[in-house]
């Protein structure tokens, strides 16, 4: 399932009442093809002579290039909505994802039953990576001739995947490969690149941190979400 601007503005409007007592007027929310930003929540100002800024605009911003369940969608649009709700207010946060922000995402986790998350890869993280809706990883999982299981983190690039997953199968050095799509802080350890090599992880570890997530499979160049791993068997 994929964001369409009728989707973000219905599901703006139920949670808004639901979630957040109608405090928040819509705003305009565009599409893009982002490959690096699922969702982002938008603002533009105006810097004054005398030092300050007025604010111009607010909008999101979602993008077409993932294909999620409708729960995780909403939970982008959530989140998004905290950062909207910060902004309106006029509170002062510690950080993009402060104390207020991590609050509310805690609250609403567990009185909606949520699952919204935040991107937290280091305390020296870049603004790119600060400024992620939710940083997903596709993950590879490799089942090594000599036993011992691999992953390999790919970009979020249909077409990259697609080629990677392929000329590994043929590899006469891995006897099964499985895509997956998570967004545990885990995987941030790992560096992300379509090179044809591939880490050493201890099986039993993997299994608890790919729990939730969700498998992926190829049509063509297009990848599509499977059923959601509950921590049995990789392969």
């Amino acid at each position: 399932m994929f964001f369409s601007i009728e989707f973000v503005n219905n599901r703006f409007d139920k949670f808004n009442k639901l979630i957040f007592k109608g405090r928040l007027p819509r705003i305009p929310v565009k599409l893009s093809r982002s490959k690096s930003s699922v969702g982002m929540f938008c603002t533009k100002y105006k810097h004054l002579s005398d030092g300050s800024k007025l604010l111009v605009s607010r909008h999101f911003s979602f993008s077409k290039c993932f294909d999620m369940d409708e729960h995780a969608l909403e939970d982008v649009i959530i989140h998004e909505m905290i950062h909207y709700l910060i902004n309106f207010e006029g509170v002062n946060d510690t950080s993009p994802h402060g104390k207020v922000f991590r609050s509310l995402m805690t609250k609403i986790n567990k009185e909606f039953n949520r699952n919204i998350t935040i991107s937290t890869k280091t305390a020296k993280a870049s603004v790119k990576t600060i400024r992620l809706t939710r940083k997903w990883h596709i993950i590879a999982v490799m089942k090594v001739r000599d036993g011992s299981v691999g992953i390999k983190i790919l970009p979020l690039i249909a077409d990259k995947v697609a080629y990677y997953y392929r000329h590994v199968r043929q590899s006469p050095q891995i006897n099964a490969i499985r895509l997956y799509i998570h967004n545990a802080p885990f995987f941030s350890n790992y560096p992300t690149s379509t090179a044809l090599k591939y880490h050493v992880v201890d099986e039993e570890l993997l299994r608890k941190e790919l729990t939730g997530g969700q498998l992926i499979y190829i049509e063509g160049d297009i990848l599509k979400n499977g059923i959601i791993y509950n921590g049995g068997e990789l392969f």
